[in-house]
């Protein structure tokens, strides 16, 4: 018997980016076509002409297709956007890329999303983008629903070991910045998952505290894991590291 919890993911991934309009007309023309069927069985078994009820089968179909179409593309479109993340941590500088991102996510972050794996798509986007606090506010609101989500835990300490990191470097004499900071990204390294942007903040939240030997350990494992990715050169374009 299939849970509350699992029915309730597979209808959220099944309508996820549908307008309610365009539910009423899949549930609408579901209903439709069921009737159809069971009129045509009947037509069949008491030997009446079925010809009557066959154009009739074009309504729902029209009523079923339509946001069918729409719902595949919103699902496609959200795995080119995820793939598009993916390439703008190996291009950084690429502002096509960047604008291209900023052009999704303004389109699907419009339609209503349900699927807290899509959310965090989103969210990942505007991280990309520097628009943080949207970023934030995606997670949150995941993390409303399902306290326990990982992605969207880890997106919002990430974000928040970011911003720490912003407010030491703007202000260097910030001691509290600095032990807060220090806190959240002890606590982020223990827990996180090990990809390649909280490594990557990671390393640079070690280094804003110059703590050195950390940071290289993380940027050592970025590229470890992507070896076309020099961790230690990001930092150094960051201008985070001490000149040597």
């Amino acid at each position: 018997m299939i849970s509350e919890e699992v029915s309730y993911t597979m209808i959220n991934q099944l309508l996820d980016g549908l307008y309610l309009y365009e539910i009423t007309l899949l549930i609408l023309g579901t209903l439709l076509f069921l009737v159809l069927i069971v009129l045509l069985i009947v037509k069949v078994v008491t030997r009446q002409p079925i010809k009557v009820l066959i154009p009739f089968f074009i309504i729902p179909i029209l009523m079923i297709g339509f946001p069918g179409i729409e719902q595949f593309n919103f699902m496609n479109g959200m795995a080119e956007l995820k793939t598009k993340i993916n390439r703008a941590i190996d291009e950084p500088e690429n502002e096509a890329l960047m604008a291209e991102i900023q052009e999704s996510v303004e389109r699907y972050s419009a339609r209503p999303v349900r699927n807290p794996q899509n959310l965090i798509i989103i969210g990942e986007a505007y991280e990309i983008l520097d628009r943080s606090d949207e970023a934030k506010n995606v997670a949150n609101t995941v993390l409303d629903k399902q306290p326990d989500f990982s992605p969207a835990i880890q997106l919002r300490e990430r974000i928040e070991v970011n911003q720490t990191v912003e407010r030491v470097q703007k202000n260097p004499d910030d001691q509290q910045a600095k032990r807060e900071l220090e806190q959240r990204v002890s606590s982020f390294a223990m827990t996180s998952e090990p990809d390649l942007r909280s490594l990557l903040s990671i390393a640079r939240a070690y280094n804003v505290l110059g703590d050195t030997s950390k940071a290289e350990i993380f940027a050592d494992s970025v590229t470890i894991m992507r070896p076309h990715i020099d961790g230690r050169a990001r930092l150094r374009q960051d201008s985070l590291s001490p000149d040597r």
